[in-house]
């Protein structure tokens, strides 16, 4: 062999990566795909607007969206979000509440496809009697791909898909995805990293041949880009055809969490605080796939050139509840000392406070992107809980992923660049819901790969036992045998050493979702659970009767 045209390393690779191509490849031909022009429509609401994003399969050179209905009858110019007019964006304002429209897409010639119907929701100061939420997190992941034996670290897309399907025969009004919307783990690179070792850099080696690989110093979305066609191909995969249409009438919102801007929260690495290039994937990731928040503030991070937010925002249905929605990733600091460190800005926690003590709604529900009431042991968590080698160790530990670490959860060992300015970020957060003696207040959580739901009877000093604290961990769409935390930090996920709760649903390493009903007088949760865990099987879920699903259902007030 001529010396310089293969090492043997290469030549290592090269042999794996047949390997792997054979086991996998057959798997990417099988991925979800749209059958018609549209490739995917997600929308967002208001009581008086929608926001709607659109991709196609071909590039088109106009796009325009027919809204009729209750005081419009309109065509709505497209704005392209793309260089390439694969991508679209609408914005329709002046929509009366509480009325349904009929929206059709066309081009300058035709339509481009069939209609379909979107509902506004109520106005602020209407008395709506219910609203049905749907809530899952972690829905992202390449779909076709397998590790050798089987092993996954996601569900493909016809699982979700299934899962999905379930979820929307329950008839939610409104939908929220928490967090992880796609997966594609940087460690501060140009191209997706698995794993350590021989086999990680072969997987690595061969997804970038797939998908591509970022130039981290260049634009994103541009037309001499190369970074926009890696992000359309990620996007493409992990949104566009895992969703497709089916939400096409159902309001949705996207909370981000780590992944979402292209890393894991890798303590041994410090992937976080997000930088400058983790920030704009996510954020061009958000405007060309999904929509943003449109009821936010202006001057809070995140806000895009429309006015609207990918990180922090609120949605009201009437007088019946108000749910803030708040990203815990993309804007966490650490600071010297680490008290006046905090999870998400100043800014928005003050705005926060003034939304708990509010009275304006019968209810109210509280989504942050990392959840209240559980721990994996991660450092990026509100609790200083980490897997320490017993409970009376007192040294630092850094747990890594897949490390497979031996050893039980513990508040007393240090845990590597926790903060405990998050801490004290989650008691303010816990005496405003406690002090509100008025209205009822649920938290709603993803991240966690687990579903359960629990009361919140104190919280470190904070007695809770004349009012609980509700809170649901809601269930995970993607997560497969390597990704539970069982797998993955090789402890299941656990109430905090500081809070003292007690279970509604104890907590299980399930695919799942969680449908929440409020109504004028309760507030219902149906925790859904469907399999798929690591004691479990596969089967329910993909069978053609669709998946065998258990309910639980449970009234917090």
């Amino acid at each position: 062999m001529a010396k310089g045209l293969f090492s043997r390393r290469l030549l290592l690779k090269l042999m794996a990566a047949g390997l792997l191509g054979a086991i996998a490849i057959p798997r990417l031909f099988k991925r979800a795909s749209s059958s018609g022009p549209v490739q995917h429509i997600l929308p967002a609401v208001t009581h008086n607007q929608f926001l709607i994003k659109v991709s196609f399969l071909k590039p088109k050179t106009a796009v325009q969206l027919s809204v009729s209905g209750p005081w419009q009858d309109n065509l709505i110019a497209g704005q392209q979000t793309d260089s390439h007019g694969r991508f679209w964006m609408f914005q329709v304002s002046g929509l009366a509440p509480d009325s349904s429209y009929s929206l059709q897409l066309q081009d300058s010639t035709s339509p481009i496809a069939d209609a379909w119907p979107l509902k506004t929701f109520p106005a602020p100061n209407a008395q709506p009697q219910s609203l049905k939420l749907l809530c899952y997190t972690c829905a992202g992941g390449p779909d076709g791909f397998a590790f050798p034996g089987g092993k996954e670290i996601f569900k493909p897309h016809h699982v979700r898909q299934t899962l999905f399907d379930s979820a929307l025969e329950m008839k939610p009004d409104a939908a929220v995805a928490i967090g992880d919307h796609i997966y594609w783990d940087l460690r501060g690179s140009d191209s997706v990293t698995l794993s350590a070792g021989l086999f990680g850099q072969i997987v690595t080696w061969y997804l970038q041949q797939v998908f591509g690989a970022f130039d981290r110093s260049a634009e994103i979305i541009g037309n001499k880009s190369a970074n926009e066609k890696v992000l359309t191909a990620i996007g493409d995969d992990q949104i566009a055809n895992l969703y497709g249409t089916k939400f096409k009438s159902t309001p949705m919102f996207f909370v981000p969490d780590d992944h979402d801007y292209f890393e894991n929260d890798d303590a041994d690495i410090g992937t976080f605080p997000a930088d400058s290039f983790s920030r704009r994937a996510h954020a061009a990731m958000a405007h060309l796939y999904y929509p943003s928040f449109m009821s936010s503030r202006p001057e809070f991070p995140g806000t895009d050139s429309e006015g609207n937010n990918r990180s922090f925002g609120t949605f009201r249905f009437g007088d019946l509840v108000e749910v803030p929605m708040v990203d815990c990733a993309g804007y966490l600091t650490l600071a010297e000392g680490g008290d006046q460190s905090v999870l998400f800005p100043s800014a928005v926690e003050d705005w926060l406070l003034s939304k708990i003590a509010s009275n304006q709604t019968q209810h109210f529900g509280l989504i942050p992107s990392h959840p209240l009431g559980w721990t994996a042991g991660k450092w990026r968590e509100w609790y200083p809980d980490v897997v320490a080698p017993d409970t009376g160790f007192t040294g630092l530990v850094e747990n890594k992923l897949m490390a497979n670490v031996q050893g039980v959860l513990s508040a007393k060992a240090q845990k590597a660049l926790w903060q405990t300015g998050w801490w004290l970020q989650h008691q303010r957060l816990i005496t405003a819901i406690a002090d509100n003696q008025k209205r009822p207040t649920i938290l709603l959580s993803g991240d966690i790969h687990a579903l359960g739901a629990k009361t919140i009877e104190a919280s470190s000093e904070i007695d809770l036992s004349h009012r609980p604290i509700q809170t649901v961990l809601v269930g995970s769409v993607s997560t497969s045998t390597l990704a539970w935390p069982s797998a993955a930090r090789s402890i299941p996920a656990a109430s905090p050493e500081w809070l003292q709760t007690s279970d509604h649903v104890a907590t299980t390493e399930d695919n799942g979702f969680t449908m929440i009903e409020f109504s004028r007088h309760s507030i219902v949760a149906t925790l859904v659970n469907c399999g798929g865990g690591p004691q479990s099987s596969d089967a329910a879920l993909t069978s053609e009767k669709g998946a065998a699903l258990t309910k639980t259902e449970i009234v917090l007030t």
